[in-house]
């Protein structure tokens, strides 16, 4: 109870005090004052003092800081536990006092610094304040869902993908269960998107809807590069990433005609070509490594427009064989994309393309 007591003295002082007054050693006292009381569990203290109206002033200058300390101590207790419940009610009251740009720096320098086990952990919990601190920046938020969106993608493509309907079962590092909750975080931007009028006039939808894309086809390489969206589980419900590939596709799904035709086609036709330049490139060099130098090489190598210089054959071939693998990766997206496709069009047959 000490911590408690002494929070209570340096809130009596700090109301005193003018928003020019505080200073950078009293933000140091009040923050390790507030972490003695999460670490003894006196969560309805600090909560209370985040509720009362007289701590504004207060709030304002230092309640960004309070991020991290709350973010640890939703580590140590299960999730959906009254504790965190707790933790997640001091973020939503932080969430109306401070300054939405601060706080959302702070909730992503957590979901940044996330590592190994705690990845899911701490992005479980912090997806519904940072989609509240999102909504709060008004139309111009376009960049900082895009920035959100790419710093959760970056964590959780830290995380290996389950294969089998048993590990989607046990979802042992939460990534099921973080896909599903990134489809209703990201909800209110498609939202935005779907229901605009005429996203040519809109240079704010316009962003958003950039950014929403981006994070989509971030999504393709993972995790439903490495998913499994067919076969497992029986009920396609049960199958997260069949569900969040889905509700992907449904997000951009007025785009996708646009896709096809500026992207995916021409995509192909530059895909077989390479392939056969360097299939082609790779006969020639072969027949000149066995001996028959007579061979005029069916096509030259370049790079940034400039023909490459000569180089022995089993350079030459170690080269045009890292390319081929290149394409062969390009490929195994490029597959996966119209592979989601097929799913959303199996899920909704009557659905018309670009409607």
């Amino acid at each position: 109870m000490a911590s408690a007591v002494d929070l209570q003295v340096l809130i009596q002082k700090f109301q005193t005090l003018s928003e020019e007054e505080y200073k950078e050693e009293d933000t140091n006292v009040f923050l390790v004052t507030c972490q003695k009381c999460l670490e003894e569990d006196q969560l309805e203290v600090l909560l209370d003092t985040i509720k009362d109206e007289k701590n504004q002033i207060l709030l304002r200058n230092m309640g960004w800081n309070l991020i991290g300390p709350i973010t640890k101590c939703m580590q140590s207790c299960a999730l959906g536990s009254e504790k965190e419940k707790g933790c997640l009610q001091m973020l939503n009251g932080l969430i109306q006092v401070c300054n939405p740009k601060e706080i959302l720096l702070g909730i992503l320098e957590q979901i940044d610094e996330a590592a190994g086990d705690h990845i899911s952990r701490i992005i479980l919990p912090l997806l519904q304040p940072l989609q509240i601190v999102l909504l709060k920046l008004g139309n111009k938020r376009a960049y900082s869902v895009g920035l959100s969106l790419s710093t959760l993608h970056s964590r959780l493509s830290r995380l290996p993908v389950p294969y089998t309907a048993e590990q989607m079962q046990e979802d042992k590092h939460l990534l099921c269960q973080c896909c599903l909750a990134l489809v209703q975080f990201a909800q209110p931007f498609i939202d935005t998107v779907s229901q605009s009028m005429d996203i040519s006039t809109e240079p704010d939808v316009q962003e958003m809807r950039k950014e929403l894309l981006t994070f989509c086809f971030s999504c393709l390489q993972s995790p439903l590069l490495s998913a499994q969206l067919n076969a497992l589980p029986e009920d396609e419900d049960d199958n997260p990433f069949r569900v969040f590939a889905k509700e992907i596709i449904t997000g951009v799904w007025s785009e996708l005609t646009k896709i096809e035709q500026n992207f995916l086609k021409p995509l192909h036709t530059g895909l077989n070509m390479s392939r056969a330049h360097y299939e082609a490139e790779m006969r020639s060099t072969n027949e000149k490594k066995k001996g028959s130098q007579s061979v005029k090489p069916l096509c030259t190598v370049t790079a940034g427009g400039h023909q490459l210089p000569d180089m022995t054959p089993e350079m030459q071939l170690q080269v045009l064989q890292s390319a081929l693998f290149t394409f062969d990766l390009m490929e195994s997206v490029l597959a996966r994309v119209e592979e989601l496709i097929e799913v959303k069009l199996k899920s909704a047959p009557e659905e018309k393309i670009g409607s």
